[in-house]
């Protein structure tokens, strides 16, 4: 009988282990998903005569994005405190104004869309992913996962 049912609990452990291993490679692509989104707003904004991304990401035309996408869904900062006194406001979502105060993301102000390959455009801390790196929009328009060493350089870089 004690066999089974530490045969079980083992089986159990195991299940709980792959679970959230899961769980954390569903919040890493869906993150990698919507920096691609941002990207595609980001070259919207670029089209002539405008040849420089925008200062700030509440320049941003709120019909190429929406601001939810610059809350990463590894991170639970601002969605804990959505409708909490002196917080994010309730309507958070439904305009630009609150984007660059309450991002997830880190943007570098200051690119174009004729920079050099490989220049860091938008970065997901390694904080939002449990430490472990985040991923990063580069001018090319790629989005790599990049582990926290490196990601480490290129936020002190910027």
């Amino acid at each position: 009988m004690f066999a089974i049912l530490s045969t079980v609990a083992v089986l159990f452990m195991i299940c709980i282990v792959s679970y959230c291993r899961t769980v954390q490679t569903a919040k890493r692509t869906l993150c990698k998903s919507q920096m691609h989104s941002l990207d595609v707003a980001l070259c919207s904004y670029c089209f002539a005569p405008v040849s420089n991304y925008p200062a700030s990401l509440a320049e941003l035309n709120p019909i190429d994005i929406s601001p939810l996408v610059l809350l990463c869904p590894a991170a639970t900062r601002i969605r804990s405190r959505i409708g909490k006194p002196g917080a994010v406001s309730e309507d958070f979502g439904k305009n630009l104004s609150e984007m660059d105060q309450f991002s997830d993301y880190i943007y570098v102000a200051g690119l174009s869309a004729a920079s050099p390959p490989r220049m860091p455009l938008v970065i997901c801390p390694p904080e939002n992913h449990n430490g472990r790196g985040g991923n990063v929009l580069f001018t090319e328009h790629k989005v790599l996962w990049i582990g926290k060493p490196d990601i480490e350089k290129l936020i002190d870089w910027t």
